[in-house]
């Protein structure tokens, strides 16, 4: 047994929730239902539109809060009610309303009887049936001699208002309140009620969401009916069948909320959605271009094009010009002194294909006119996806002066840097690309490409030196 307050604004689906999820399985239990709800079907009707019959003991009463006399009704409904009845009071504002002469404090158990002219012919009898049903075996009677039962022996009947919602499990009631403002019912309802139930549209906000309604349970004498982020809410989705049942507008028309609004209509969603598009086409992009630029294809190609260069220049070389003279071949007692290996630039790096950036002129224009071009210095700044290069270029002027110029320079005058390694980078100006590399600690001189020539080697006789144990 419960009393429950349900509201929300017009459309939020709270009195269809009502009918279809606790009067429909009261009338299904046999139960007796009274009911105020505009448009309420009989029992009859009920049972040839959903094609079912329900148990002999289901009973519907309808009585309209809408005149005077349905009104009065309704504010002393504790008197008339059945008891053990499922009571669903729609617009419950509209009743228990100062305005509407309604005066809890004054509002007493008068008896059925005294409202007997204005319930259906045969309805007093019934009510009295029903309450022979809930009468006692064992007459309770307490330390005093008083009896808990009236003179009839059957249940003593609240004393008022009150007392009615707040003992309404003693008279197996189920007491529903539906209306649009919980703030217009007074303290006097909130406070005999035991939860309210906070109804919301989902009409239109995804295409999936019709016809469903948001629930959020929370306290009668809340300030707020907002749920909270930690606030736990449930979502229901009315059937349309429930429309079988009842007439949920006078004229018969079933009209939209119009309150909720499709997300896709959301102007901060659809700015939002236009970001993302701009930043994951942006991204794309990038990701792109750092693929399709990708160097290595183009030192592939270098090294096809250096292959049968490398290989004639290396079938060239004869043993006589890498061999030592017999006079230059260091005995086990000669150490060496001023031992430097002078090489052309057809060296080991030549070999494997790599261009030396040494002595001969760039494929493009640079900002000044330069014999070589070297990598200086390369800062990297990793990151969660990409990583950022600072690179410094060392570049020997015509004059034999250097300079220096950094990757962020050299990209505002519209040159593409790419870093293969720490020690060579691919420069792109115009699309036509070469390559800088770091300064080799080799020493080159103006020897012949194919001219090797070892350091002399002083001797000397370490044999005063050794000494043997």
């Amino acid at each position: 047994m419960a009393s429950i307050i349900r509201h929300g604004p017009a459309g939020s689906y709270k009195s269809s929730y009502a009918i279809w999820f606790e009067l429909l399985p009261a009338l299904r239990q046999g139960r007796t239902v009274v009911t105020n709800v505009e448009g309420m079907r009989s029992l009859e009707e009920i049972e040839s539109s959903l094609g079912e019959r329900f148990p002999l003991s289901a009973r519907i009463f309808r009585v309209s809060s809408q005149t005077t006399k349905g009104k009065k009704l309704w504010q002393h409904w504790f008197n008339w009610c059945p008891l053990g009845a499922f009571i669903l009071i729609d617009e419950v504002q509209d009743i228990f309303n100062k305005t509407q002469g309604f005066n809890a404090d004054k509002n007493l158990y008068l008896g059925v009887e005294h409202f007997s002219s204005d319930l259906p012919e045969d309805y007093v009898d019934y009510y009295h049936r029903v309450r022979a049903k809930f009468k006692p075996d064992d007459v309770y009677v307490d330390d005093i001699g008083e009896r808990i039962v009236d003179e009839s022996g059957n249940v003593v009947m609240p004393a008022d208002f009150r007392e009615s919602f707040q003992r309404h499990r003693k008279y197996n009631w189920d007491i529903v309140l539906c209306t649009p403002n919980i703030k217009s019912l007074g303290d006097e309802v909130k406070s005999v009620s035991e939860a309210a139930i906070a109804h919301k549209s989902r009409d239109g906000i995804l295409p999936w969401s019709k016809r469903k309604t948001r629930l959020f349970n929370h306290d009668p004498r809340s300030t707020t009916v907002k749920p909270t982020k930690d606030d736990a809410v449930a979502v229901e989705k009315i059937p349309v069948e429930v429309h079988l049942l009842y007439q949920s507008t006078a004229t018969g028309l079933a009209t939209k909320s119009g309150v909720s609004r499709p997300l896709w209509k959301e102007p901060k969603l659809i700015m939002a959605g236009i970001a993302l598009a701009v930043g994951l086409s942006t991204f794309f992009n990038g990701l792109t271009e750092v693929v399709g630029n990708d160097p290595k294809s183009d030192i592939n190609q270098v090294q096809n094009t250096k292959e049968t260069e490398t290989a004639t220049h290396a079938a060239g070389l004869s043993h006589q010009e890498v061999g030592l003279d017999t006079k230059q071949v260091v005995s086990p007692n000669q150490k060496v002194s001023n031992s430097l290996v002078q090489v052309s630039s057809h060296n080991v790096l030549h070999q494997m294909g790599v261009p030396v950036r040494s002595g001969h002129s760039l494929n493009f224009d640079f900002p000044i006119p330069v014999s070589e071009l070297y990598v200086s210095s390369l800062v990297t700044k990793h990151g969660k996806i990409f990583d950022e290069h600072l690179v410094t270029l060392e570049a020997v002027g015509v004059d034999g002066q250097e300079h220096y110029f950094n990757s962020l320079t050299l990209e505002k005058l519209g040159f593409d840097i790419v870093v293969i390694d720490d020690c060579m980078v691919v420069i792109s100006y115009n699309g036509v690309k070469d390559y800088a590399l770091c300064r080799s600690k080799i020493v080159h001189d103006n020897y012949s490409n194919e001219s090797m020539e070892v350091a002399q080697v002083e001797q000397v006789d370490i044999s005063e030196e050794l000494t043997i144990f």
